[in-house]
């Protein structure tokens, strides 16, 4: 995957979720966490959260870089599957000197629903709803 592929993902077709996350994104600490949106998404078939890009008013996404979990990017894949017992791959591209972490989400097991904080999560529009 490239950054211009990125740009042209759409939110609702693609199951694809975009954060600009400069500094860091949250692990656990709410529903709009990686680990809840890993459950939302796992739970709709598999999808991609990516760090380091935000939507702009017309729905274009600019580029913005992260230094969310960088040179963590094993460990946070090791923390999810210790805590959901889901495997994420994590992808890192540049655009310049702009860093934009892409994490892949496998679908759920068949037969089992993931939750988090005990309740299953989806992603409805742009909240995340049991």
């Amino acid at each position: 995957m490239t950054t211009e592929e990125l740009k042209h993902l759409k939110e609702s077709e693609d199951k694809v979720e975009f954060k600009e996350a400069l500094n860091q994104y949250n692990y656990n600490n709410g529903r709009r966490s990686v680990l809840g949106y890993v459950v939302a998404l796992a739970n709709e078939g598999g999808g991609k959260l990516i760090l380091g890009v935000r939507e702009n008013n017309n729905g274009l996404h600019i580029i913005t870089g992260s230094v969310a979990w960088e040179g963590r990017e094993g460990k946070l894949a090791e923390d999810v599957y210790r805590d959901k017992q889901i495997r994420i791959q994590t992808e890192v591209l540049f655009e310049g000197d702009k860093r934009v972490l892409v994490i892949h989400i496998p679908s759920r097991p068949v037969g089992k629903t993931l939750k988090f904080e005990d309740i299953p999560l989806m992603r409805v529009g742009e909240d995340l709803l049991p």
